[in-house]
């Protein structure tokens, strides 16, 4: 009999790798096939995942995200050497240059007068080139009440 945890298990662990190897949400189809599970079985997982607050899902059951990684275009676009991925906030998009281990740029606009900015990482170091400043506006025990806003 298979687990549900060694299962819920390895659909989290295929959802991050296709974003972090391919930027893309796998549909409960794709995650199935490749996985080698009953299609049935999936959206279930999901919704589990979701629960945790593992991913976020669309009201059609698809991944919207899977934290810090956004399944749709965003202001917050990470750009590495090889693939541009999306965050939903600031706080996202540098955590995907956290989790990829990369040197990379964010370019987002300035939510005050939506001038361009771009911050950069390199060597795990923020490179402060002028008068950026991060603002996050909710705090962190209240992210979860409406993620996506936040």
């Amino acid at each position: 009999m298979t687990n549900d945890r060694d299962v819920r298990s390895r659909v989290r662990a295929f959802i991050f790798d296709e974003f972090m190897q391919r930027n893309h949400a796998p549909s409960a189809t794709e995650t199935a096939q490749a996985l080698g599970l009953e299609s049935a079985l999936v959206p279930d997982m999901y919704r589990e995942l979701a629960d945790g607050h593992t991913i976020v899902l669309q009201s059609n059951g698809d991944i919207l995200t899977a934290n810090p990684y956004a399944a749709v275009p965003t202001p917050f676009i990470v750009e590495p050497a090889r693939l541009a991925y999306n965050g939903i906030c600031i706080w996202d998009a540098l955590g995907i240059i956290a989790n990829l281990g990369c040197d990379a740029t964010v370019r987002t606009t300035c939510g005050d007068c939506s001038e361009a900015v771009a911050l950069t990482v390199r060597a795990g170091e923020l490179i402060h080139a002028g008068g950026e400043i991060v603002h996050i506006s909710v705090p962190a025990r209240h992210w979860w009440q409406n993620i996506v806003f936040t």
